[in-house]
């Protein structure tokens, strides 16, 4: 069996926000990495947060059928700027997502 899937998040490519700190508007500006664990032994680190089908930015293909767990860990990280002043941001911010997919094997039908 060897069967594509499609994956994609709806998390955006950047994030930009104003915080105010004593008067001071503060910008944030963080990007983020994506990290895919198809649950299968197969990884991908992109930048990229995939794309409905059929443009499959993002495809596992999977060898076996049955019960996969998906790991997404997202790691941000970014800058600061206040002015004319602006630094990297120390550190990053990590969520994780684990979903549970059913991989089954697909009906194909060719037809010339």
């Amino acid at each position: 069996m060897q069967q594509p899937v499609n994956f994609m998040t709806n998390t955006p490519q950047i994030f930009t926000t104003v915080i105010i700190v004593l008067g001071v508007p503060i910008t944030i500006h963080l990007t983020p990495i994506f990290e895919w664990d198809f649950g299968d032994g197969n990884k991908l680190t992109t930048k990229l947060p995939g794309a409905p089908y059929p443009l499959a930015l993002i495809q596992n293909t999977y060898t076996t059928s049955g019960e996969k767990y998906v790991l997404l860990t997202t790691r941000w990280s970014g800058f600061w700027r206040a002015g004319a002043l602006g630094a990297p941001i120390n550190g990053a911010i990590t969520q994780k997502l684990q979903k549970r997919i059913l991989v089954r094997p697909g009906a194909v039908t060719y037809r010339p």
